[in-house]
């Protein structure tokens, strides 16, 4: 498991996940990111862990904290990835932390 910085426009924060995903976080946040339909305008949402298109008004927001979610349910179901912390700075504030400065970060 390694660390890795993920934001939404606003303070990000750290978390722990699987190795494969830290060293493709790009990868995986744009596979998450996909399942938003900007074409027509629709989010999908999961339900019973199998994304379903949505005809809701409740949906599955398109954050970190819904690709902690996505990851841990659809993705890595047997690997848990977790909450570290909240940084102090602002997602454009551009300097990280000196003990994260070595890991991923993907602003969705």
């Amino acid at each position: 498991m390694k660390n890795i910085i993920l934001s939404a426009d606003a303070k990000p924060s750290v978390y722990l996940v699987p190795d494969i995903v830290a060293e493709n976080l790009r990868e995986y946040c744009l596979e998450f990111s996909a399942l938003y339909d900007f074409e027509n305008d629709r989010e999908f949402e999961i339900i019973d862990d199998v994304h379903v298109e949505s005809n809701h008004e409740m949906t599955l927001s398109y954050d970190e904290t819904a690709f902690i979610y996505w990851l841990n349910k659809i993705k890595f179901p047997n690997e848990t990835s977790t909450y570290v912390e909240t940084l102090d700075w602002e997602a454009y504030d551009g300097i990280k932390p000196e003990i994260y400065k070595s890991c991923p970060w993907f602003n969705f």
